[in-house]
């Protein structure tokens, strides 16, 4: 008889579930869970490199663009080269250690651009050290490397200009200062200002004096 799941949980709640219906609860607590996490657990195998992919992963896929790939070659060929060599520090590090290989990687997607990957999975080796499967989960953070690489640009660029902010030029004109002192050399600095730009923002608003402020910076 084929129990709901509402009565399969009663059961297992009240300690009256056999084994194979309290295994099969646990997979699709599992299941749910990665699903609402928005994980996808794959498996692949050494020998042949086949991928078998979890539940939502077909659909993951094309919501980044990116075809589900059958094996891990064709995956990997998604892989940028910087993102190869990280997947391959990682499976060598959990290989050797047995502790889980964690990396990130860009791929490319069918439509010209990169999304990013958070990438964990455990290894199993046979007896002589040699890498039989990997079964792991994968998760989409694109959005959250591109919050990451925004806030980069911000402590290092103005974002206006785009050119060096405040305390990054402070720092770098101290390492030139260094240098030349160092080497005994000369170097110079000039500093532009631009007159009267509070009339600016009043008289035509701040976009005007935000364009006026490109334009004479691009002059140098």
């Amino acid at each position: 008889m084929q129990l709901s799941k509402i009565e399969a949980g009663r059961l297992a709640k009240e300690g009256l579930a056999t084994e194979p219906l309290r295994k099969a609860l646990d997979v699709e607590r599992i299941r749910i869970a990665l699903a609402g996490a928005g994980d996808i657990m794959y498996d692949c195998i050494a020998a042949t490199g086949e991928m078998d992919w979890g539940d939502g992963a077909e659909r993951t896929f094309d919501v980044y663009n990116t075809a589900l790939c059958k094996t891990r070659d064709e995956f990997l060929a998604l892989v940028d080269e910087s993102g190869c060599r990280e997947i391959e520090r990682a499976t060598e590090h959990a290989r050797t250690t047995g502790e889980p290989a964690v990396c990130e990687y860009r791929i490319k997607t069918s439509v010209g651009t990169h999304a990013w990957i958070e990438d964990r999975a455990s290894v199993i080796v046979d007896d002589i050290g040699n890498i039989v499967r990997t079964v792991g989960l994968i998760r989409f953070v694109t959005q959250r490397k591109e919050r990451e690489g925004r806030l980069l640009h911000l402590a290092t660029y103005d974002d206006l200009t785009g050119y060096l902010n405040r305390s990054r030029l402070q720092a770098h004109l101290s390492t030139v200062l260094e240098t030349c002192w160092d080497n005994r050399s000369t170097g110079g600095f000039v500093l532009a200002g631009i007159d009267n730009l509070g009339a600016l923002n009043q008289n035509f608003g701040f976009a005007v004096a935000d364009q006026v402020i490109i334009e004479v910076v691009h002059w140098f």
